[in-house]
């Protein structure tokens, strides 16, 4: 456990959600991140170039959710808790003006670093959107591929954020997200955790959990790839895993 607000089940939902996005208006305001995994260790030193580094201090990455993908230049991808941007600002920067890069996330002042670090690189096939996961702001299908790293371990209703993110998808569309999971089952106890901890993406779910979620969702095939133990920035060690759904 780490320090914060305690946050009982019975609380509501929306509570923790809150506690998280007030925990990441704070990092944006201070301008860095103490939670979850530094791109560096995620990102090549080419990649990087270029990238604000006020958006490396405040991005928290446990792997990359588009490293090996076949994404296109005229497709519209919506990056889910974009955070300050990066991997839609690496996206964008790749992909080139024929393509719309979306970023969403619920912070304030994470959106005003990421619209800032996207005019200070020049990118302009990038733009970012206020909300939440639970009620993502894009029409019902109109996107080819949503990414996400490290972010639904912060919703307890994790049901919300695979529905959502089903209906904003285009028929053969699909899902790759990076989070943590647990090889065998969920922890036994979860009766009290702290804001801190869902802001450090606590997912509370096996693979097989996580898996059944998405495929109550809508989904209609599930794949579960390279899982990988990777450094949070406090020294723990943790099980990352790249998540595919795909919506026939």
């Amino acid at each position: 456990m780490t320090g914060g607000i305690i946050v009982k089940n019975d609380q509501g939902l929306n509570q923790v959600s809150d506690f998280v996005k007030q925990d990441y208006d704070s990092f944006a305001q201070n301008g860095a991140s103490t939670l979850c995994c530094s791109p560096s260790d995620t990102y090549t030193p080419e990649e990087l170039v270029g990238i604000p580094r006020i958006v490396l201090e405040l991005s928290s990455s446990c792997g990359s959710p588009t490293k090996g993908l076949a994404l296109f230049s005229e497709q519209t991808i919506l990056d889910l808790g974009c955070g300050a941007g990066l991997d839609a600002l690496l996206l964008a920067r790749k992909l080139g003006t024929e393509s719309l890069i979306i970023g969403v996330d619920a912070s304030k002042n994470m959106m005003k670093v990421a619209k800032s670090a996207a005019g200070e690189a020049g990118i302009l096939n990038a733009e970012f959107r206020l909300g939440d996961a639970r009620n993502i702001p894009a029409q019902d299908h109109s996107v080819d591929v949503v990414i996400s790293n490290c972010v639904v371990g912060m919703f307890p209703d994790k049901e919300k954020v695979f529905a959502e993110v089903h209906r904003v998808l285009k028929p053969g569309g699909y899902l790759v997200a990076i989070d943590t999971i647990y090889s065998q089952k969920s922890p036994e106890s979860i009766d009290e955790i702290t804001s801190d901890d869902w802001a450090a993406c606590i997912v509370m779910m096996s693979e097989k959990e996580y898996t059944m979620k998405l495929l109550s969702a809508g989904f209609d095939y599930v794949d579960v790839r390279d899982k990988l133990s990777v450094p949070y920035r406090d020294g723990n060690e943790i099980t990352s895993a790249k998540i595919f759904a795909y919506k026939i």
